[in-house]
């Protein structure tokens, strides 16, 4: 097994060229570590862009029909990971089928091949596992997620002694679109029954009890982002949860779900604000950690697992405060030390959190006619001319104030 991965080594997308959704006809763009801003008008294919590219992130190509690929990551080696389905427009007329496009992955690592497979994504994500290189990429969106087991809806699942049960295992392991704390949670849910020793089996519940108040212990690493940045004071899973047992070894933990302290008071998550569900959503996707989670529930996993993530946020400031943004994104700036975070954002004031050293992390949106969706980074005039509004005022006033997002002809760039 190779050695783990140093701090500096943390893996993050250096660049990637998408074609084949929607607006997103031919775009390639180059990413640094920390936190990357893109700006751009309504309309010109940002939520496009970030759907397209979670999925390439996830290597899961539903609903994309004829596309390419090509994603560039870094952990210390140069890992380019190359996908594509082609339209035989001969066998679709021939079979009628649109089953007959093959989708292809390549991926390379400092140019060596590593694996060449068709169809079989899981290949590609096992073969990037064994050398160390484990993606697990974060998508938030617009509002809250539509499914959010375990905070805005009571969950209920069946743990079995004898083995993982296997509703719960197809729920974690086959929906990319779980958010990443809720997966962690669930992933842990997993190993309740674990390790089930018969002299024990007197007490299971006890124990099982123990386990979900072990994963409240470590829900509570995020508490003091949320006390900072939010109306939150404390969070905790509910105590009427039930826990039956049948004669098969089997049980089910009935109504979980965390509840808010505001005020003095508990709450659902259905009488917070929607500003601050969004908070929530925001600060437990980007500062929960799996390795405090793992730790703490005594579940063995390598260091690689540990490697930082990156975290796609769309438009942080929607029904937010100015004053709990301003909080919120020196949080995410804090936060993209250790993991690479991505934003789109119609809000100047998020680009005051930009030093003069870092304009080069802001990428601009357009949309150009018969060419799609494309981004690109300042160029030399505009950063000289960023820097001089920063000497007197505001980094979000240049956008406000000067002509930052003016067309730019290729001939320009």
């Amino acid at each position: 097994m190779e050695q783990n991965l140093h701090h500096e080594e943390r893996l993050f997308l250096e660049e990637v060229t998408l074609s084949g959704y929607k607006s997103i006809f031919d775009t390639r763009i180059t990413f640094n570590k920390g936190i990357n801003i893109i700006i751009g008008k309504n309309a010109v294919g940002k939520t496009n862009f970030f759907t397209f590219l979670f999925k390439a992130l996830n290597f899961s190509y539903k609903d994309l029909f004829e596309f390419k690929s090509k994603i560039t990551i870094r952990n210390g080696k140069r890992i380019i990971v190359e996908t594509n389905n082609a339209l035989n427009i001969q066998s679709f007329i021939e079979s009628r089928a649109v089953s007959t496009n093959r989708i292809k992955s390549k991926a390379f690592i400092d140019n060596t091949l590593l694996v060449d497979t068709e169809d079989l994504s899981a290949d590609l994500k096992t073969e990037l596992l064994i050398k160390n290189i484990l993606l697990t990429p974060a998508f938030i969106g617009h509002g809250i997620p539509k499914d959010y087991l375990l905070v805005d809806q009571p969950f209920s699942f069946e743990i079995n002694i004898h083995g993982f049960p296997p509703e719960l295992f197809v729920l974690v392991m086959g929906n990319n679109n779980l958010p990443y704390f809720i997966k962690s949670i669930l992933t842990g849910l997993l190993y309740l029954s674990y390790p089930y020793n018969k002299a024990e089996a007197s007490h299971q519940k006890e124990l099982i009890k123990q386990k979900i108040a072990n994963f409240f212990d470590v829900v509570n690493t995020i508490k003091p982002y949320l006390i900072k940045i939010s109306p939150i004071e404390d969070i905790q899973f509910n105590g009427d949860y039930n826990i039956f047992e049948d004669d098969k070894g089997r049980y089910t933990i009935k109504n979980l779900f965390l509840e808010f302290l505001i005020d003095g008071f508990w709450h659902p998550f259905s009488n917070l604000s929607d500003g601050t569900k969004r908070l929530f959503y925001i600060v437990s996707e980007v500062a929960f950690d799996s390795k405090y989670y793992f730790t703490n529930t005594g579940i063995s996993i390598p260091e690689y697992y540990n490697i930082s993530r990156i975290i796609l946020i769309e438009e942080p400031e929607l029904g937010i405060h100015p004053h709990q943004l301003h909080e919120l994104m020196l949080f995410l700036k804090e936060q993209s030390r250790r993991k690479q975070i991505i934003i789109t954002t119609h809000s100047p004031q998020v680009l005051d959190i930009l030093n003069k050293d870092e304009l080069g992390n802001i990428i601009i949106a357009s949309y150009e006619k018969g060419e799609g969706t494309k981004l690109r980074h300042l160029d030399g005039e505009e950063i000289a001319k960023a820097q001089q509004y920063m000497e007197e005022d505001y980094l979000g006033d240049y956008w406000r104030f000067s002509d930052l997002e003016k067309e730019k002809t290729q001939a320009t760039l």
